[in-house]
């Protein structure tokens, strides 16, 4: 199983000002939806100090791969 997130904020004009990616290997005893909370954890973390009047936008792929 594999579990990858990619967070990209990005400004009004779609530059990406800020990137992450998260994989699961360094965790250990991680389950699929503890993974998701944790993206979505740094997603918050990297727009805190952005408000609306900055335009901004947040993207999150997460991809889960369950198969064995």
């Amino acid at each position: 199983m594999t579990m990858t997130a990619s967070i990209s904020l990005r400004n009004h004009n779609d530059e990406q000002i800020a990137f992450c990616h998260i994989d699961a290997d360094s965790y250990q005893d991680f389950t699929c939806e503890g993974f998701v909370e944790k993206a979505w954890a740094m997603a918050d973390k990297m727009a805190a100090e952005l408000s609306e009047s900055d335009e901004w936008r947040v993207i999150v792929t997460i991809d889960l791969d369950v198969r064995d």
